[in-house]
C-alpha cells in the first residue's frame, strides 16, 4: 500500500522533473554554444589585432623603402618630420610577431618570414605579398565572424554579442581606412602628379569606407560602451580633425588640377617641411587613436562574450537547483501522503483483520481523509455490535435470561457515533 501511494504521489512530480531535465539539456546546449562563441570571439579579436599590426608594418616598411628608392635617406626624413621611420617599422613588426604568436598558426608564420626575407625586392612585390597575407587574414576573419553570428544568433542572450561584434568589425575598418589614408596621403606628398592622382583615388575610396563604418558603429554600439566613448574622443581630437582636413585639402587640390608635379619630391618636402612634419605627426596620432578604438571594441566584445557564458552557467545552476528542489518536494510529498493516508489505512486494515479473527480490541481512532474516517467509524460500530452480542451471549450462557439485565448498547462506539451525528 505504501509503495502504491508513493508511486501515485510521484506521477505528477515525475512529469515536472522530466520538463526540468529537458530544460537542463537545453541550457547545457546553450552553454556549449556560448563556449564556441567565446572561442570565436577571442580568435576574431586576435585576427583583427594581427591585421592592424600587419597594415602598420606594411605602411612603415614601404615608406622606408620607398623613400630610399627615390634617393632620400630615411634618417633625413625622420629628422625632418620628427618621427623615427625605421623605429616605427621595427615596432610594428614586433607587434605583428606578438599577435601572430597568440594565434599560433604555422602558415601565418611562414608567410611573414617570406615577406621579410629580403628588402632588396621591388616595392610592388613586397606590397603584393603583404596584400596577399592581408587578404587571407580577412577571409579567415570573415569566416570566424560569420560563425560567431550564427552561434550567437541561436542563444537567448546573443543579441549584445552580435552588436559588439559588428562594432568591432566596423572599428577595424575605420582603423584600416585611417592607416591607408595616412599611407596614400604621404605617398602623394612625395610623388609626382600621376601618382598623386592615383593616391587621391585611394583616399576617396577610403573616405567612403570610413564614413560607412562610423555609421555602423553609431547604429550598433551601446551608449555606455568603451567603443562609443572612444568614438566621442575621436570626434573631439584636434589631431584627427587636422589630419582629416589635410586629406580633404589634398583631394581638392589634386581634383582641381593643381597637383602638376610641383607637389612631389625632395624639393616640395623641403619647401613645406614644417607643414609636412605637422601633418605626418597628426596622421600618426590619428592612426593610433583609431587603433585604441579597435582595442576598446575588442574589449567590449570580450565582455559581452563573458557575460553570455556567465548567463549560460547561471541557467545550468538554476536548472540543477530546480531538479534538486523537485526531488526534495517529491520525497516530502510522498512522506506526507504516506502519513496522511497510508498509516490510517494500515491501522484500519489491522483492525478489520482482528475483527475477522474474533479478536476484538479497542476502537480505531478516526484519522486521515473523510472517507477513511467514515470507514473507521463504521468499523467501530460493527465492533461495538459484536461486543454487545458477545456480552448478551455470555449472559444467556450464565442463565440470566431476563431481558432487562442484558446489555443493550455498546457504550464506547455508540456514544461516539451518536455524538458525531
Amino acid at each position: 500500500m505504501d509503495v502504491l501511494l508513493i508511486a501515485l504521489a510521484l506521477v505528477p512530480l515525475t512529469g515536472a522533473g522530466w520538463f526540468a531535465l529537458q530544460e537542463l539539456s537545453a541550457v547545457r546546449s546553450a552553454r556549449t554554444n556560448a563556449s564556441i562563441a567565446d572561442r570565436d570571439t577571442r580568435e576574431l579579436v586576435q585576427l583583427i589585432d594581427l591585421q592592424a599590426g600587419l597594415l602598420d608594418e606594411s605602411n612603415w616598411r614601404l615608406a622606408v623603402q620607398g623613400i630610399d628608392d627615390i634617393g632620400i635617406l630615411p634618417d633625413v626624413v625622420s629628422s625632418m618630420v620628427g618621427i623615427d621611420l625605421v623605429g616605427e617599422r621595427d615596432r610594428a613588426a614586433a607587434r605583428v610577431d606578438e599577435a601572430a604568436s597568440r594565434i599560433d598558426d604555422p602558415a601565418i608564420d611562414a608567410a611573414l618570414a617570406r615577406i621579410r626575407v629580403d628588402d632588396s625586392e621591388e616595392l610592388r612585390v613586397i606590397g603584393a605579398r603583404y596584400d596577399e597575407l592581408q587578404m587571407k587574414l580577412e577571409e579567415r576573419s570573415d569566416h570566424v565572424f560569420d560563425a560567431l553570428l550564427s552561434v550567437a544568433g541561436d542563444l537567448p542572450e546573443g543579441a549584445e554579442l552580435i552588436s559588439t561584434a559588428r562594432v568591432l568589425e566596423a572599428s577595424a575598418e575605420m582603423r584600416s581606412s585611417t592607416a591607408k589614408q595616412l599611407s596614400s596621403y604621404f605617398s602623394a606628398q612625395f610623388s609626382g602628379a600621376d601618382i598623386a592622382r592615383q593616391e587621391t583615388a585611394v583616399l576617396l575610396q577610403q573616405r567612403v569606407i570610413y564614413d560607412n563604418a562610423i555609421k555602423q558603429i553609431n547604429r550598433s554600439a551601446a551608449s555606455d560602451s568603451l567603443a562609443m566613448a572612444q568614438i566621442e574622443r575621436l570626434a573631439t581630437s584636434p589631431s584627427v580633425g587636422a589630419f582629416d582636413s589635410g586629406v580633404e585639402s589634398l583631394i581638392a587640390t589634386v581634383q582641381a588640377g593643381l597637383g602638376d608635379g610641383t607637389n612631389g619630391g625632395p624639393g616640395y618636402v623641403n619647401a613645406n617641411l614644417r607643414g609636412v612634419a605637422r601633418q605626418f605627426e597628426e596622421g600618426k596620432e590619428s592612426s593610433e587613436l583609431h587603433l585604441e578604438l579597435v582595442t576598446a571594441a575588442g574589449n567590449d566584445v570580450l565582455v559581452a562574450s563573458r557575460m553570455l557564458t556567465a548567463h549560460a552557467d547561471s541557467a545550468i545552476k538554476q536548472a540543477i537547483a530546480t531538479i534538486a528542489a523537485l526531488s526534495v518536494l517529491s520525497g516530502l510529498f510522498a512522506l506526507m501522503l504516506t502519513r496522511f493516508i497510508g498509516q490510517p489505512l494500515h491501522r484500519l486494515a489491522e483492525t478489520a483483520k482482528q475483527l475477522r479473527d474474533g479478536s476484538i480490541s479497542e476502537d480505531v481512532r478516526p484519522r486521515g481523509p473523510i472517507e477513511i474516517r467514515e470507514a473507521a467509524l463504521a468499523l467501530n460500530d460493527a465492533s461495538a455490535h459484536l461486543r454487545l452480542a458477545e456480552r448478551q451471549a455470555t449472559a444467556l450462557a450464565c442463565g440470566d435470561a431476563r431481558p432487562g439485565c442484558w446489555p443493550r448498547r455498546p457504550p464506547a462506539a455508540w456514544e461516539h457515533r451518536c455524538s458525531r451525528r
